[in-house]
């Protein structure tokens, strides 16, 4: 991985629990690289990843899952705060299709990466079944990683929609990357934990709900329709990211 994931992890544990806690995290891992001397652009086997992550799940006595959700959690705040923040405010006006755009922010990062950098990729759309989930979308995730980072991806998304769309997301995982032979890729189910909220997720309020609410059309009122249209990042989706 690029330093930018170990650099990250400094920050979060200084920021929440001190230098103290960071040393001792990194004499755990076996860590020698100076304070703040994780290089961004640098890459770093995923194992001394790994073994960061490890260590603070035993140093602070909490879950190897709950420590990447943290992480996800703070990397928004990261890299809003690494000069990114209006990027990030541009990918999209509601949920769907700022996770949708996020392939390209990755498209365009990878210019200026060295070689070697290869990023997850994203896919989002509506869920079709909308009569017994009203204005619920679909969150798919590949990573040549696996599974390894998907509690991140649930802490990073979680937070985006506080952060970017003022809405709590609930996320129902409905399968798990490289868990049975076929499965390819993450999914979730996503839906506002206000239901009155749900047209952030996707932009538009279902004609069920607008009947309910008096409309008088029985269209679908649309703020944004980016992401919408099969893209190439859909097909690498669905071909398991070759």
């Amino acid at each position: 991985m690029f330093g930018w994931i170990n650099d990250c992890t400094e920050c979060l544990v200084l920021s929440k629990f001190g230098q103290e806690t960071w040393h001792k995290i990194k004499e755990k891992a076996g860590c020698d690289v100076e304070d703040g001397g994780f290089l961004r652009y640098k890459y770093y086997p995923d194992s001394d990843t790994v073994e960061l992550v490890v260590a603070a799940s035993e140093v602070l006595g909490i879950s190897v899952d709950d420590v990447l959700f943290a992480f996800g959690d703070y990397f928004i705040e990261y890299v809003q705060e690494n000069g990114y923040s209006n990027v990030l405010e541009c990918l999209g006006s509601n949920l769907r299709d700022w996770l949708s755009n996020l392939n390209s922010l990755h498209d365009h990062l990878q210019a200026s990466y060295p070689k070697g950098f290869v990023a997850p990729v994203f896919w989002s759309e509506d869920d079709k079944d909308v009569e017994k989930t009203d204005g619920a979308i679909l969150v798919h995730y590949f990573s040549h990683r696996g599974s390894l980072l998907v509690p991140l991806v649930v802490g990073l998304i979680k937070k985006l929609a506080r952060v970017y769309f003022d809405i709590e997301i609930e996320m129902e995982q409905l399968q798990l990357q490289d868990e049975a032979e076929g499965v390819n890729h993450t999914s979730w189910r996503v839906t506002t934990v206000n239901p009155e909220e749900a047209f952030k997720l996707r932009g538009k309020k279902s004609k069920r709900r607008q009947r309910r609410e008096g409309g008088e059309s029985g269209e679908d009122e649309t703020i944004s329709t980016a992401a919408t249209t099969v893209s190439r990042y859909e097909r690498t989706f669905r071909g398991a990211g070759t």
